[in-house]
C-alpha cells in the first residue's frame, strides 16, 4: 500500500510495496485460461503446462531468473495463458525489469476479464510506480479497484502514489480506508507511518511502524524505517538494535533482496556505519545526515515492495507484498 510540501526521495517511494511478489495462482485466472485455450494443440498445452508449474515453483522460492527462462518456455508452447504473462511479469518486477514487467501484465490483461483482472492492474499500477509514473499507477489502481472495491492492498498500494506526488492528505486516506478494510494489514501500517514520518509527526509514525511489526516481525522495510526514525528522535541504541535485525533477517532470508528491495541491505550497512560513528563521537545522531526512511511493501504492495505471500489477513491479493515488501523503493537513502 501516503498540505505542506514534503521532500523525499521519490526513487524509493516503492520500497514499501515491492519486496517480494508472491502471487501466483488465482482460480478465476484458470477459469480464463481453460475458456481461451480450447484451440491449443493439447501436447503443446502439457509441455506449457509444464514449465508453467515449474516457473511458479522457482518464483516462490525467489528464482527470478530461472521463472522468467520457464514462464518464457511455457508461452512457447501456450502463448494465451494469462497467468504465465502475469506471473512472467511478476518475476520480471522482481528482477527490477519494471518496462518488461508492464508490457506482459499487458498481455495479461487482454487475455483476462472479469474481477481476475483487478488483480492485474494493481500490479501493473505497482509497476509503473517503481518506474515514477505515478499517474498511470493511480489510474491501474482505479480500474482495480472498480473491479475489487474492497481490496485493502488495491487502497494502500494507491496511497503510496498519491504519496510519492506529494499528496500527503490522499495518501492518509487511502491508508486508513485499507485500514478499515482490513486492520491487520502491516503494509498499511507502515505506508502511513512514513506519511507521518514525512509530516514530522513522529509518535503516530512510531506507533504505525509498531503496529506493522506487531503483525508482521519480519518486515524489513518497516524495521528500517523504524531504525532511522529513533536516530532522528535521538534514540540511537534503539535504532542500530532495528539496523542489526533487521540485516540478520535479510542475511536469513536472501529472497526478500529482489525488486526495489535490491540494495536495502546495502542501506542497513551504511546507516549502521553512521550511527555507530555518532555513538562513539557522544553526539546526537543529526537528523539530516545518512539513509532516509526507505518504505520499501505493499507493497507496494506493491506487496511493494512486499514484501510477504501477497496478501493482507482478508486474503486481498498484494501485487508488491504486504509485510516487508513495499511496491516502491529502489535506490536511493532516503526512507522512501
Amino acid at each position: 500500500m501516503k498540505q505542506t510540501e514534503i521532500k523525499f526521495h521519490k526513487k524509493n517511494v516503492l520500497s514499501l510495496i515491492v519486496g517480494t511478489i508472491l502471487i501466483v495462482l488465482l482460480g478465476s485466472f484458470g477459469t480464463s485460461i481453460r475458456a481461451q485455450n480450447t484451440g491449443t494443440n493439447s501436447e503443446g498445452q502439457r509441455k506449457g503446462q509444464e514449465y508453467f508449474e515449474k516457473g511458479i515453483e522457482a518464483i516462490n522460492k525467489g528464482r527470478y531468473t530461472n521463472a522468467i527462462a520457464l514462464f518464457n518456455l511455457s508461452l512457447k508452447f501456450d502463448n494465451r495463458n494469462d497467468q504465465a504473462y502475469y506471473n512472467l511479469g511478476v518475476a520480471q518486477q522482481n528482477s527490477g525489469n519494471f518496462d518488461q514487467a508492464i508490457r506482459n501484465y499487458s498481455y495479461a490483461l487482454e487475455l483476462s476479464s472479469g474481477r481476475a483482472q483487478a488483480l492485474v492492474f494493481s500490479s501493473r499500477g505497482t509497476a509503473f510506480a517503481a518506474n515514477q509514473e505515478y499517474d498511470k499507477a493511480i489510474a491501474d489502481y482505479n480500474r482495480a479497484l472498480n473491479l475489487d472495491p474492497e481490496n485493502a492492498v488495491i487502497y494502500s498500494n494507491r496511497g503510496l502514489s498519491y504519496y510519492a506526488k506529494g499528496n500527503t492528505q490522499a495518501a492518509l486516506l487511502d491508508f486508513s480506508t485499507a485500514l478499515v478494510l482490513d486492520p491487520r494489514y502491516s503494509s498499511a501500517y507502515s505506508g502511513r507511518g512514513i506519511v507521518y514520518y514525512h509530516t514530522g509527526n513522529h509518535q503516530a509514525a512510531l506507533a504505525d511502524y509498531e503496529k506493522a511489526l506487531e503483525f508482521d516481525a519480519e518486515d524489513v522495510v518497516t524495521l528500517f524505517n523504524r531504525a532511522l526514525l529513533h536516530r532522528d528522535i535521538g534514540e540511537l541504541d534503539a535504532g542500530i538494535a532495528d539496523l542489526n535485525r533487521t540485516v540478520d533477517i535479510l542475511k536469513r532470508r536472501p529472497e526478500l533482496l529482489a525488486g526495489s528491495n535490491l540494495d536495502l541491505l546495502n542501506k542497513c550497512e551504511i546507516a549502521l556505519k553512521e550511527m555507530k560513528r555518532k555513538k562513539d563521537a557522544g553526539s546526537r545522531y543529526s537528523t539530516g545526515g545518512g539513509p532516509s526512511p526507505s518504505g520499501i511493501s505493499s507493497s507496494p504492495s506493491s506487496g511493494a515492495p512486499g514484501l510477504d505471500s501477497g496478501s493482507s489477513s482478508s486474503g486481498s491479493s498484494d501485487p508488491f507484498g504486504g509485510g516487508g515488501g513495499n511496491p516502491f523503493g529502489g535506490g536511493g537513502d532516503s526512507p522512501f
